[in-house]
């Protein structure tokens, strides 16, 4: 019998405590919320990738890794991607802002589709923001669809503060750009040919 080993398991206390840090300071105490009855799971590959399962899940997990079939032991992956851990800091992905946008109160609302396509956020494409923002504050990115409703594009990290846009040059970057990594629902895009 070939041992293999475990790639998806439950989070330490340590890289729970990375996750939980990075979601309360980002979006303060209601966040907690959403993460009632929920558990953190890491999938290990060069990278920890960071899942949150639900209980039933959770529980299904566990019955399959203490079931007499060796075969089901090894599970992949299951459960929601949020993010990834590096270097003991929690970075949100796309995926995880999505998952978050409800609490993600700091929203920078664009004119164009071009955070889509991996471009910088500048000072010219900006349309409104919701809170003022401080220079490395996770904001929600959205922009306008049919009657004006929001449409949730990603995440970027604030290059500059909200106090800075007024007398800011256009084509000041507020949000860097991902050519190679998804923070935004347009990464699919950039890897067509």
């Amino acid at each position: 019998m070939v041992k293999t080993e475990t790639l998806f398991i439950k989070a330490s206390r340590e890289e729970e405590q990375i996750v939980v840090s990075f979601l309360l300071k980002e979006f303060g105490t209601k966040v907690m919320e959403i993460m009632n009855d929920k558990s953190i799971f890491i999938k290990q590959r060069g990278v920890k990738e960071v899942y949150i399962v639900n209980e039933e899940l959770k529980d299904t997990i566990e019955f399959i890794r203490n079931s007499s079939l060796d075969l089901t032991k090894n599970i992949f992956l299951a459960g929601y991607p949020i993010g990834t851990i590096h270097e003991k800091q929690f970075q949100l992905e796309v995926t995880g802002g999505f998952y978050f946008k409800k609490y993600m109160e700091k929203r920078i609302i664009v004119k164009t589709q071009q955070f889509l396509y991996g471009k910088d956020i500048v000072v010219a494409n900006v349309k409104e923001y919701t809170l003022p923002f401080k220079k490395g504050n996770w904001l929600a990115v959205y922009g306008k669809g049919k009657k004006d409703s929001e449409l949730f594009y990603g995440v970027g990290k604030a290059l500059v503060g909200s106090n800075e846009l007024s007398s800011a040059p256009p084509n000041t970057v507020i949000i860097k750009g991902y050519k190679n990594r998804p923070f935004d629902l347009g990464w699919y895009l950039r890897f067509e040919k």
